[in-house]
């Protein structure tokens, strides 16, 4: 199922694609629309532009889709074609010179960005992004055709023609298109209930969904191996049963501390936000799936997941000292209610010198500190230890 927006999901996806993988220089950046003007000597540019999208004849006469309820059946969807031109820009001019240098650094992208359309003709919810994002849009995950790229043997008088419409410099380009897209109608046959509604009279009512729960079988921080991290970061859930009716995870029983960022059936990733009232230690997690239901109406969880736990540790930005005396900072470095020391080398400090709050630790050097030797600096609080690689030389 896709809606009107699928058009620019598209656009949207291929974009994410080539913004993660593309060999690109400093500040390239990539966009879809119309070919830009011939860009300023700063900014090298890859661009998307969608110039045609046709029927797509082998489903334009698919009949109506049967929704599965006697009776009920959905309009036909409008499948479609879209053509995009891949259009590369460099900088036009070196620094302090008048010699172009533009045609080198735009074919360099014009090459990385069809190796990488190349390398991923199909769009699916497995392709992710380096810091665990998917780069299919959430609008084409219920699609039910596969997004696929394929370069289009565009002839030079058809290509030229494009450019002499949009009364723009010819530009080295290539041409794909990109099928299938599917946009869902509004209309459908509607269904004639057997039964008028319960009316409020009637007793208690019974609401019965079928599922499973969602099981977490292994839980880390984006990019690492241990379930360590610091506020503000992603973790990422493996296990089943992850994708299912607004999918929704809770820290400690709380929910506005935890952000589902995507959703597959056998992987997730949840933001842990820069919340207060998440503070370092050990923390729960569980992940379910909703329902509206009930009197009064509210989301209700239908299917809860077995709970894991993770570390929440504190952050340590850096550290430094000044004579004897030594300055940390960072995040939830201090709370009164726990225990909290700070790791200098292979000494321990608990004493810390007024004025030390939860973002900056001041304190005395350990006097048994060998002087010009460096040492690492960890802070540990409520027994769970920062992983920042942060030195300090006596």
């Amino acid at each position: 199922m896709s809606t009107y927006a699928a058009i620019g999901a598209v656009g949207l996806s291929l974009q994410r694609l080539l913004n993660d993988r593309l060999d690109k220089p400093a500040g390239t950046v990539v966009t879809v629309g119309n070919p830009p003007d011939e860009p300023d000597a700063e900014a090298p540019v890859v661009n998307l532009f969608l110039y045609r999208v046709s029927l797509n004849g082998a489903l334009s006469n698919m009949p109506p889709r049967n929704r599965g309820e006697r009776g009920a059946y959905d309009h036909p969807p409008l499948p479609l074609n879209l053509y995009y031109l891949l259009n590369t820009y460099g900088t036009t001019t070196a620094a302090g010179s008048d010699t172009l240098q533009d045609e080198i650094v735009a074919h360099d992208l014009l090459g990385s960005a069809m190796r990488i359309l190349n390398d991923y003709p199909i769009l699916t919810p497995a392709i992710e992004t380096g810091d665990g994002h998917q780069v299919l849009d959430a609008d084409l995950l219920e699609a039910d055709e596969a997004v696929k790229v394929t370069l289009d043997p565009l002839s030079l008088e058809d290509l030229s023609k494009v450019w002499t419409a949009l009364n723009k410099p010819f530009r080295p380009s290539a041409a794909y298109e990109v099928s299938l897209v599917q946009i869902d109608s509004k209309l459908g046959t509607p269904n004639v209930l057997p039964v008028g509604p319960i009316g409020p009279a009637s007793g208690p009512k019974v609401h019965v969904t079928a599922g499973t729960p969602p099981t977490i079988e292994d839980l880390h921080a984006a990019r690492r191996t241990a379930a360590q991290i610091r506020a503000g970061e992603t973790l990422v859930l493996e296990g089943s049963g992850f994708a299912g009716d607004e999918t929704l995870a809770t820290i400690d029983g709380l929910a506005d501390v935890a952000q589902v960022t995507s959703v597959r059936e056998d992987r997730m990733t949840v933001l842990v936000k820069d919340d207060p009232r998440i503070q370092p230690g050990i923390h729960t997690l569980r992940v379910s799936h909703g329902m509206m239901i009930g009197q009064p109406l509210r989301r209700r969880p239908t299917f809860v997941s077995n709970t894991v736990a993770f570390a929440l540790v504190p952050r340590v930005d850096a550290a430094g000292k000044a004579g004897t005396k030594l300055t940390v900072d960072g995040d939830r470095l201090l709370h009164p209610e726990v225990e909290c020391v700070t790791l200098v080398g292979d000494r321990t400090v608990t004493g810390y010198d007024a004025g030390s709050t939860a973002s900056q630790l001041k304190m005395a050097l350990p006097p048994e500190l060998e002087p010009g030797v460096a040492v690492r600096v960890f802070v540990r609080v409520n027994g769970v230890q920062s992983i920042d690689q942060v030195t300090v030389t006596p």
